[in-house]
């Protein structure tokens, strides 16, 4: 998912994970994005539809400076308590 989003232009990075969402069951998709001030929206949905399964599709997109790494520099998924 992360590199179908990443390939769009205007995304710099993705990250993509699951989220609980409160009072249904499974995880909701969640991509986290360094994104160009000019990305097309519209187009990141048609793109999205067209390259995902319905089920993989983000249904929520949060955009970032930057996207946090791990020490090993790998994305991280899941913020952990310090």
């Amino acid at each position: 998912m992360a590199e179908v989003l990443s390939v769009f232009p205007g995304v710099k990075e993705a990250n993509v994970y699951g989220v609980a969402i409160p009072g249904k069951d499974g995880r909701a998709c969640m991509a986290a994005c360094v994104l160009d001030d000019a990305m097309d929206w519209a187009e990141l949905g048609k793109h999205l539809q067209k390259n995902l399964p319905l089920y993989a599709v983000p249904i929520f997109i949060r955009k970032l400076a930057a996207i946090e790494v791990t020490g090993t520099f790998k994305h991280t998924k899941v913020r952990t308590s310090p």
